[in-house]
């Protein structure tokens, strides 16, 4: 998304892409290949998001409810795999998150693009306001956005000491 930015200083691809010319046509481009694989890729992004939570939910129920009665073998495998499962997943949210923020920085940089002819600016205008920022996630239901990975942890943290509260006869001494 940064190749799609007019006016940077340093860029990896030719400058002819970020023509008025070209970038209409390779943007759409790369909406039809983005759509394509979030097709697929969407489908398992929500279970994978609830699976994943239920697991660390039951990992720090399991850590916190019964770490008096279990091993410290079994608290290092049990605490090891609810950490580095937080840790992948929390990530995996913030990048998606930051990829869908520099789609629509790309968008926003559109508007300074120096076109000298009329009707160039007001086709890229149009071509600007018709395009939608490319996303991480199932359409209209998951989208991925710079929060999602703040409320993951909340909804985490949340969940645990829920969990923790309802448990009966729980009484750690």
């Amino acid at each position: 998304m940064r190749e799609l930015r007019p006016n940077k200083k340093k860029y990896v691809t030719r400058h002819s892409l970020r023509h008025s010319a070209q970038l209409p046509l390779f943007y759409r481009q790369l909406e039809i290949l983005h759509k394509a694989g979030i097709r697929l890729l969407g489908k398992i992004l929500l279970p994978m998001q609830f699976l994943i939570g239920k697991f660390i939910l039951y990992g720090n129920f399991t850590l916190v409810r019964y770490g008096h009665i279990l091993t410290h073998l079994d608290l290092l495998r049990i605490s090891s795999f609810v950490l580095i499962f937080q840790v992948v997943w929390s990530l995996t949210l913030e990048f998606s998150g930051q990829f869908y923020r520099h789609s629509i920085a790309t968008l926003i940089s559109w508007k300074g693009l120096r076109i000298p002819r009329k009707e160039d600016r007001k086709y890229m205008s149009r071509f600007r306001k018709s395009c939608r920022p490319l996303y991480i996630g199932t359409e209209g239901y998951f989208v991925i956005r710079r929060l999602t990975v703040l409320k993951f942890l909340r909804a985490i943290i949340r969940g645990t000491f829920r969990s923790l509260l309802t448990a009966k006869g729980y009484n750690r001494h």
